[in-house]
């Protein structure tokens, strides 16, 4: 059995918590996941996609923007790596030995090594997520780092009318917004989103787009995709024949054909953020909530997954109760479902939340259930 300790990347970059976010746009260059240590003990990871929030600044502090993913041991195997990147979305992951960073994994060489024949030679059309993200090409920027943002996709399909035109990804922004030195059709990027994102955001998809990029015609065996994936340094590719587009695939649509995730009656409830901050929340008790008014229904449909909840506290109050803005994600096999609301004191704004979660997940399964019956 492969395990974790086999496949390590242990050429990581690492950063300290304290330091600024200025210092980490260069080395994105080079990588999508940084190390972040507190005193070379390990802190958390910092993703390329973290710098799609919309408070960035080039002083922000690296610490405020770390993502607590899972800690992979030595000794883990390829598959229960595979279903924990899945379930939290997210393809590279630190391996850890006594609170020291061994390296990272990532999710291309966990697909090389549990690759088999008959995986590798069926069409990449049995893989692809088929109602893929897109976004029209006289949207402006700012609409399309929302998206990204949001459902913590690399990359959005340009659909004009019907046809492919283009498309826009995490790199593209990130090497071209947010880098200092990076300009925009003659726009001078300052890499801070406070001081110039209204000029900037405003701009259309078609100044930043890729025009004409590759698409993958849908009888193209598995292996040849990655291939191109691997090589092109591309994390997913489009699927579709003279400018129709028909799908997506990315690393979690092949992770997810290779392990399916394990059924579980539970749900990982994750609180980002510093709660302690926020008046009269409880831990507990909101736990307790979610599991019970919200969770619980969706057991049969969902099976198991990650929620994801961020608040943030204002200072307006009503009847002695802050306003809370609250950002909250539910990461499962059946995809990612996102809604932020707001509601004075914490536990409003949370049922605000997850209530506009509902309609999602209604909608999902009226689909699901369309799907069956075709079937």
């Amino acid at each position: 059995m492969v395990t974790a300790e086999e496949i390590v990347n242990r050429k990581m970059i690492t950063l300290e918590g304290n330091e600024i976010i200025a210092k980490t746009l260069r080395l994105f260059k080079e990588t999508d996941a940084i190390i972040v240590t507190d005193k070379n003990n390990y802190q958390g990871m910092l993703l390329k996609r973290s710098l799609m929030e919309p408070k960035l600044s080039l002083q922000t502090k690296i610490h405020t923007l770390i993502t607590h993913v899972p800690k992979i041991s030595p000794t883990a195997s390829l598959e229960e790596i595979a279903r924990l990147m899945i379930e939290n979305d997210v393809y590279h992951l630190p391996v850890i030995s006594d609170e020291k960073p061994l390296g990272i994994v990532n999710a291309a060489d966990i697909i090389e090594n549990l690759m088999t024949h008959p995986v590798e030679i069926q069409p990449v059309k049995t893989f692809m997520n088929s109602k893929p993200l897109t976004i029209n090409p006289e949207e402006t920027l700012g609409k399309a780092i929302t998206l990204l943002h949001q459902h913590n996709h690399p990359a959005l399909a340009v659909v004009d009318h019907t046809d492919f035109v283009g498309m826009i990804t995490l790199n593209e922004i990130v090497e071209k917004v947010i880098h200092p030195e990076a300009k925009i059709k003659g726009q001078a990027g300052h890499g801070d989103f406070s001081h110039y994102k209204k000029k900037i955001f405003s701009l259309t998809i078609k100044a930043i787009m890729q025009e004409e990029p590759r698409l993958t015609i849908p009888d193209t065996p598995l292996h040849e995709v990655i291939y191109f994936m691997q090589t092109s340094n591309q994390t997913n590719i489009f699927v579709g024949q003279q400018n129709h587009l028909q799908g997506l695939v990315s690393y979690k649509e092949i992770l997810t054909h290779m392990v399916p995730p394990v059924a579980s009656k539970t749900f990982e409830i994750l609180f980002h953020r510093n709660t302690k901050a926020i008046e009269g929340f409880d831990k507990t008790h909101i736990t307790q909530l979610l599991e019970e008014e919200f969770l619980q229904h969706y057991l049969h449909f969902l099976k198991t997954g990650n929620l994801h909840i961020s608040l943030e506290q204002h200072k307006e109050t009503k009847m002695k109760q802050h306003r809370i803005v609250c950002e909250m994600k539910l990461s499962t096999f059946r995809g990612i479902f996102y809604a932020s609301h707001e509601g004075w004191g914490s536990e409003n704004a949370i049922r605000n939340t997850y209530k506009a979660i509902e309609h999602q997940l209604s909608k999902a399964k009226e689909e699901d259930t369309e799907t069956k019956h075709r079937r």
